[in-house]
């Protein structure tokens, strides 16, 4: 078998990162490179069903090897977030025993515990890191290779019994357009998980709503001489509109 972390590295390998306020879909060509490779390699794996829709999803079937349970898919995404630098990434790895990663020696990134408390929690554990400059592209493409893997053992004669289980790969999640031209008809499963971060053996039922709005203020510049009554800083509008929303429904609260 191939393991996750010889599949996530091949990946990782593609820059898929998505683009706000396009005007196409995906976003960015490279999603649909990316999504083919994977569309191909679930073929030869033997999954049924195998499509890459004009969108850029795709789909596929293990099929069932016991009548029992309803369909259940599986879904991540392939695109990757653009908030930093999507490429080329110089993976590493890491035997992880404790205190601070040098990412970059050059440059001086470092990774601490003190920033990322959660190196506290993977001491003993083979890490793989960046060399700084890129992000890694583990949300989600480890997503990715960990149903693929899955896949490819549920597709093996020794396999576990289980019901027909759907997969499915989206594009342009970062961006908030996951889901646009999803069809949930044909994806056809009764219960959903998507892979995609969190801690080792926990399950997430709920999430924060990514919607966005774009509010426009329009000020009124007045020479401060003649301002009283008349002068609008659109700033202090912000300010005043920010006051306004629920303050603890904010996400650094919830």
């Amino acid at each position: 078998m191939t393991t996750a972390t010889e599949r996530f590295l091949k990946y990782i390998a593609v820059n898929t990162t998505s683009v706000d306020d396009a005007d196409v879909y995906p976003s960015s060509p490279n999603q649909k490179v990316l999504g083919a490779q994977i569309a191909e390699e679930m073929k030869a794996m033997g999954l049924t069903d195998v499509i890459q829709d004009e969108y850029g999803y795709v789909m596929g079937t293990i099929p069932a090897t016991s009548e029992k349970g309803p369909t259940i898919g599986l879904i991540s995404h392939l695109d990757t977030s653009n908030a930093v630098s999507g490429g080329p990434i110089h993976p590493a790895f890491v035997d992880y025993q404790g205190g601070d990663i040098i990412l970059n020696k050059e440059q001086d990134i470092v990774m601490t515990p003190s920033v990322f408390p959660c190196l506290n929690e993977v001491k003993g554990k083979r890490l793989i890191v960046t060399d700084g400059t890129t992000l890694l592209g583990a949300d989600d493409k480890a997503g990715v290779a960990e149903i693929m893997t899955l896949a490819e053992r549920l597709l093996r004669p020794d396999a576990p019994k289980h019901g027909k289980i759907r997969i499915g790969f989206t594009p342009d999640e970062e961006v908030g357009e996951g889901t646009k031209f999803f069809d949930l008809e044909k994806f056809g499963a009764q219960i959903a998980y998507t892979v995609d971060g969190g801690a080792l053996g926990e399950l997430e039922y709920e999430n924060f709503n990514a919607a966005t709005a774009t509010i426009t203020i329009k000020g009124v510049s007045v020479h401060t001489g003649s301002a009283k009554d008349q002068m609008i800083n659109a700033a202090a509008v912000g300010c005043e509109f920010q006051s306004l929303l629920p303050e603890k429904e904010q996400p650094v609260y919830t």
